[in-house]
């Protein structure tokens, strides 16, 4: 089995660093030639050193002097900006994801960002002229004015910053080019400048390949090859179905307009990517799965002319996997050169396109361990992600494949899955219980036991050396120690590559042939995360929302802090996979957050229907105003009224009733709402809960939404009820949830039954049609001595005041019941034939039913007769009609006709 690993842009070290000595010597010896232009350029004009993206170890690199960089030769570079007012921007995005700020999901625009915290046009034009007057090309303007990207020959950049460019052969015989000593700018412009990126271009991003030959590691592995095979796909590795099963993600939530299956409809997606890819595998990746067309757009970032080379498997597998999850996102895929300064660019462009592309999603697979990264880079990389942050993108990062050690040799961990800005995306070992079934387990993903023939391999993880532990982070507590930086990863998923993901690459890469194969890697994981959070995003525009669900972090660990040892019943449990088992060759996995996994892997359906609801509480508020009354036009006291987002995943606020019946709530205006009434739980009179669906509270004025309560008596206890609902429960509440019983039901509990006329037998809860409350039927419910009644459940859906209710009666018995809150005059009621509709007769006249109904009164076989032409469908209680016809018919019930 071939597997690929987050692609990491790391330079081919040396393990035993002989060349280091050398290396050291020739840059003393090139630094001492140039020292005297440097100083002669010195006395002629005030110059101020800025920080340059240099390689932050060359002297051990074994690199070896080959000669000058030619003086014709074009250098590419990025001369990057400083953003003002740093403290306010800190201070602002912090309260823009705390739930709690009025602030709370306030985005701004691009063009607000810029204008408050990005260079002045003034500063960014000084730059400008500067450069050109060195005889520097301008090659592109951005409209956050964070990067000016020049270019010149090596003769005009050396003597633009004052630095001397040699080249280098790196041990893996590649060349490349670097300077010497920092660059040197007039002091005039040198406060609006941070730093010039691209004087080298040692520190190229790379990907580590986990399979470097044919099926090597799995050779390795499985010497008899007995490779696991987890999923359906053609290589035995996990299809999109898969994933979904696995991970709980069915795609089936409940929006405004009613159940439907997400797709990622309406959303956009960017992809970071340093190489390119073949449009066809991706459409045979699409047709072997079903997904449709894939919806791709290129943007080439800096010139880029693609080419597919040796990371385009990298590029194929992060397109894939958005498309398992989201198939029907837009999918932004970006693309540029293997160099430090289109890495910032693509960064930034990505962040500054939001206003066209509305990408609220970005995933990054490649990455760098900090110390190689350089702290120059890291801070430049910043930059944007803020940006992205201020104006809701969701950024995710591979967190790397070598485990706790991301530069190959000691502790640390990768940049910019570590950038505050950042959720950094772990691996984990799945387990399912058989190919392509649910979810069984999870473990923390290494494969120390091949790191003697292929390299350590594991989700990537541990402590940040560069950036401080960040306010929405709990805080880690490692051997004891209180740790104070930043720490990753902040979630997992599935990594490991003998447990990975079937996709189509048709070229033979790295020397591994074409066709399909298993990938796995961390970048693998960071694209699923983001075709998950498409899917939050869908259902919160679905639901009315106007606000994506930003940087995500804040929200992760949110949930986390909910985690409870005792408590399986938290936000955490529900929605994460806690992984407590193995470890990332260094740091253990454990409960709740750990360097390993962080707070685990999303359990799907739940993730997305938390994450959905977040964000209501930025939306302006309205008055909902009404009253509360029995069937008499009572008022009700201490009611209670209950708002909820149509997709049930939060509450948007209660308010409780006067003595007068009356209510006032503040809700979001303008997104629709479920509203709820309850009688006072605490009364000794009960009444059946309504709800009123997609409540729209309006900008100005009141919105008024008034409800009548059914009045019903406690049940009798240990003794039969014979019972109808005025509300229809399908598909929203089982018997046990609609009388607040536990669950599962054990013999004492409560029973109920459904007279089933078609097998002429009673059909006993869980069993369907006894699973639910459906509105016209009656049921038998005998109840214990802890029943409380129906009035503890809010989410039946009334009858309908303005359409007829048909109610279809089969041959025989039936088990019916009044639909409204209201008795209805049996002289009202219509029957008509179900095979040859549209002349409907009155109950007495018609031949199709007996005239005769019986109400249960008590005691075995204690039943009443009601009068067809003086009687009334009581509400609330269970009637028995008989059908004579041996094709059915239907009972007509017109609202009209109600007292």
């Amino acid at each position: 089995m071939h597997s690929y690993s987050h692609m990491k842009f790391r330079l081919n070290r040396s393990r035993s660093f002989r060349g280091g000595l050398m290396a050291t010597a020739v840059l003393v010896t090139l630094t001492s030639v140039f020292a005297g232009s440097m100083q002669a350029r010195a006395q002629s004009e005030r110059l101020v050193r800025v920080s340059s993206a240099q390689p932050a170890d060359t002297e051990q690199l074994g690199a070896r002097f080959a000669g000058w960089t030619p003086s014709s030769q074009t250098i590419p570079l990025s001369i990057t900006l400083p953003l003002r007012n740093q403290a306010q921007l800190a201070d602002f995005l912090q309260r823009l994801y705390n739930p709690s700020d009025p602030e709370y999901r306030h985005y701004l625009t691009g063009a607000q960002f810029d204008s408050q915290y990005g260079p002045t046009q003034a500063d960014y034009n000084n730059v400008v002229r500067w450069a050109q007057s060195q005889g520097l090309t301008i090659t592109k303007q951005y409209s956050s004015r964070t990067i000016l990207n020049v270019a010149g020959s090596t003769a005009v950049v050396q003597r633009a910053f004052g630095v001397k460019i040699a080249n280098l052969t790196m041990p893996d015989g590649t060349i490349v080019h670097s300077h010497l000593a920092s660059p040197a700018i007039p002091q005039s412009i040198a406060s609006v400048i941070s730093s010039v990126i691209g004087l080298s271009n040692a520190n190229l991003r790379r990907y580590s390949h986990i399979s470097p030959k044919q099926n090597l590691r799995a050779e390795f592995q499985n010497p008899l090859g007995l490779a696991p095979k987890l999923g359906t796909g053609p290589a035995g590795g996990l299809a999109p179905a898969d994933v979904k099963t696995a991970y709980n993600l069915t795609g089936i939530v409940t929006t405004s307009t009613g159940t439907s299956t997400m797709q990622g409809e309406g959303q956009s997606v960017a992809l970071f990517e340093l190489d390119s890819y073949v449009q066809s595998d991706i459409t045979t990746y699409a047709n072997q799965f079903n997904l449709g067309v894939p919806n791709l757009t290129n943007v080439l970032v800096d010139g880029y002319s693609p080419k597919p080379l040796d990371g385009q498997t990298e590029v194929v597998l992060d397109i894939d996997m958005i498309l398992a999850l989201a198939p029907k996102t837009h999918i932004y895929v970006y693309q540029a050169a293997n160099l430090t300064p289109s890495v910032l660019d693509m960064y930034q462009q990505i962040a500054d396109d939001f206003n066209t592309t509305h990408a609220s999603v970005v995933s990054t697979s490649w990455g760098l361990d900090e110390a190689s990264a350089g702290s120059t880079t890291i801070t430049a990389e910043a930059t944007a992600f803020a940006k992205m942050a201020a104006q809701g993108q969701t950024i995710y990062a591979a967190a790397g494949d070598q485990g706790a050690y991301d530069n190959g040799t000691t502790l640390s961990v990768d940049d910019p899955a570590s950038q505050p800005g950042v959720t950094a995306v772990g691996g984990t070992q799945l387990t399912v219980r058989t190919a392509g079934g649910a979810y069984l387990a999870e473990t923390s993903w290494n494969s120390f036991a091949l790191g003697t023939l292929l390299g350590p391999e594991g989700g990537g993880g541990g402590i940040s050396s560069v950036w401080p532990l960040q306010t929405w982070e709990s805080g880690t507590f490692w051997s004891g120690l209180k740790i104070t930086n930043r720490t990753v990863p902040d979630v997992a998923l599935d990594a490991d590559p003998q447990t990975g993901y079937d996709i189509f690459v048709a070229a033979t890469v790295n020397g591994v042939p074409g066709g399909w194969q298993t990938e796995g890697g961390t970048s693998a994981a960071a694209p699923l995360w983001g075709g998950m959070t498409a899917l939050v995003n869908q259902l919160r525009a679905a639901d009315g929302l106007t606000t994506s669900l930003g940087f995500a972090n804040p929200a992760f660990y949110s949930i986390g802090n909910t985690y409870s040892a005792t408590s399986t019943t938290t936000t955490y449990a529900s929605t994460f996979h806690d992984i407590t088992t193995g470890t990332n060759l260094f740091y253990s996995a454990g409960p709740a957050y750990d360097m390993s996994t962080g707070w685990g892997s999303f359990f799907g359906d739940a993730m997305v229907s938390e994450l959905a609801g977040k964000g209501i509480e930025a939306l302006p508020k309205g008055p909902l105003t009404g009253t509360v009354t029995d069937t008499n036009s009572a008022p009700i006291k201490g009611a209670i009224i209950t708002a909820l987002t149509t997709g049930n995943s939060q509450v948007a606020g209660t308010a409780t009733t006067d003595a007068s019946g009356a209510y006032t709530i503040q809700l979001p205006v303008g997104i629709p709402l479920n509203v709820s009434a309850d009688g006072d739980p605490t009364s000794a009179i009960k009444y059946a809960g309504m709800t009123v669906n997609n409540v729209v509270v309006k900008t100005s004025g009141t919105t008024p939404v008034n409800f009548t309560l059914l009045g019903v008596s406690p049940f009798a206890q240990n003794s039969i009820n014979f019972i109808t609902v005025p509300y229809d429960f399908t598909g929203v509440a089982d018997f046990a949830t609609l009388f607040g019983l536990t669950t599962p039901l054990t013999a004492s509990d409560p029973k109920l039954y459904y007279w089933d006329p078609i097998h002429v037998d009673y059909v006993q809860t869980p069993v369907s049609p006894a699973d639910t409350f459906h509105i016209g039927y009656g049921y038998w419910v005998k109840f214990g001595s802890s029943a409380n009644g129906w009035y503890l459940h809010r989410q039946g859906i009334p009858a309908s005041l303005t359409q007829p209710f048909n109610l279809a009666l089969q041959p025989g018995w039936n088990m019916i019941g009044d639909p409204y809150l209201n008795d209805y005059p049996l002289n009202k009621v219509q029957i008509d034939s179900a095979i040859a509709p549209g002349n409907p007769t009155t109950l007495a006249a018609s031949t199709l039913t007996s005239p005769v109904l019986y109400i249960y009164t008590g005691g075995a076989g204690n039943y009443t007769t009601l009068n067809d032409t003086t009687g009334v469908l009581p509400a609330g209680k269970g009637v028995w009609l008989y059908c004579f016809s041996s094709s059915g018919a239907t009972m007509i019930l017109q609202p009209s006709n109600l007292p």
